[in-house]
């Protein structure tokens, strides 16, 4: 095996937790889009200023390496495609 330099290696655990970091964001952004769904389905609804604290990245009771499981078992969620009930932008039509 040959020798790795300390450089390369320190680089390539940035990039490493550059991606984590924006992997566990998207899918905090995905979760935080089907539950904002799911209750204008049921008739609540929510003001926008309410809705512009809302954020990806945790603020409070970070783990500074995290707990994060090496295998998931998630059924992955089709895009949303339908129009929101009260929205009114149009959506890109399905490719």
């Amino acid at each position: 095996m040959a020798h790795l330099n300390p450089r390369v290696l320190r680089k390539q655990a940035i990039v490493y937790n550059e991606l984590v970091a924006n992997a566990v964001a998207l899918q905090t952004v995905a979760d935080q889009t089907q539950a904002l769904h799911a209750l204008r389905r049921r008739g609540i609804e929510i003001p926008a200023e309410y809705l512009a604290h809302l954020s990806p990245y945790p603020t409070g009771r970070v783990k500074r390496f995290g707990e994060y499981p090496d295998r998931i078992h998630a059924e992955s969620m089709p895009p949303y495609r339908e129009r929101p009930p009260g929205s009114r932008a149009a959506l890109a039509p399905a490719a």
